[in-house]
């Protein structure tokens, strides 16, 4: 036996082992922080960001421990699911960090090339992994169309998220499975002129509707954006939150359309609206959440 071999295995294992405990304990505390309960108090995006950068700044930490582009990619990934609660802040434009939001597009370019390099040709990798591009994908998009976008590489995110939509393309075994309908959801999106648009015809790609998902919030607030206009299916959730980006957001059309039933979901409800998604985008009648994802979601 090898015990180089075997030392390094142990101190890759410990790398990832760690990484996922300082995430989890992230998510956990910041879960708390958005809480129904927490939401209703005075200062409260302004503690979570707080906390968020704390957080971050653990992650950091494991810049230290780097090597490999394994490594890389999950770190990324764990600062990508943590740095997502940005978008839990953009509510309240004192605790709402421009700054963050734009490095956190660059994170989510990065976890994007990251998967296709750690996990190259047909080969989807784990679960978590694709999510992770989803969540990325979608995070370029919602920056990309808002105030931020004059801030940021457009260039740059566009290519990652096509190349995103080219590898579920490629990892798909038939015309109707999850990665070919993720493709299309992500195709349909990015030519879409309605997205994001409230119903004053300020496009608000900041405000995020669904916060019962915690970091996969922002991939079921896409998924309900495409089943609105796409499938014609109305806006179970309250849409009249204050604008994340009054005055400054990068568009603005006449030609405005409401956003369907402005009546507010319960938390139960909307459980119940985001499985009603995704059996519209498997063709299942139930879903099994894969253990790797219960902490990020």
């Amino acid at each position: 036996m090898d015990l180089r071999n075997g030392s390094r295995q142990s101190n890759e294992l410990q790398f990832h082992c760690d990484l996922a405990r300082v995430q989890s304990r992230a998510v956990s505390g910041l879960m708390r922080q958005v809480s129904a309960e927490a939401v209703a108090s005075p200062g409260c995006a302004i503690t979570l960001h707080a906390l968020i950068k704390t957080y971050d700044a653990e992650l950091n930490c494991f810049a230290l421990r780097l090597s490999g582009e394994r490594r890389i990619l999950s770190l990324n990934s764990a600062r990508l699911h943590v740095n997502s609660f940005l978008f839990f802040t953009a509510d309240d434009t004192q605790a709402l960090d421009h700054d963050g939001l734009v490095e956190l597009y660059y994170t989510a370019y990065k976890v994007i090339m990251g998967t296709k390099a750690t996990y190259p040709g047909k080969s989807s990798g784990p679960d978590y992994a694709n999510w992770s591009k989803l969540l990325a994908a979608f995070i370029i998009l919602k920056i990309s169309r808002s105030c931020l976008a004059s801030r940021v590489d457009l260039r740059a995110g566009e290519k990652a998220y096509f190349a995103t939509i080219l590898e579920f393309r490629e990892s798909s075994l038939g015309n109707d499975d999850l990665c070919a309908r993720g493709a299309m959801v992500l195709g349909q999106l990015w030519s879409s002129t309605r997205v994001f648009r409230r119903p004053d015809g300020v496009v608000d790609g900041l405000a995020l509707r669904i916060r019962s998902r915690l970091s996969m919030g922002i991939v079921h607030d896409c998924f309900w954006w495409w089943r609105e206009e796409f499938q014609g299916k109305a806006n179970p959730y309250n849409a009249q939150r204050k604008p994340a980006s009054e005055g400054t957001s990068l568009f603005h059309l006449s030609d405005a359309v409401a956003l369907g039933s402005n009546s507010a979901a319960t938390p139960g409800q909307e459980i119940l609206n985001e499985m009603d998604v995704l059996r519209d985008l498997t063709g299942l009648t139930g879903l099994t959440m894969p253990e790797d994802l219960v902490f990020a979601i």
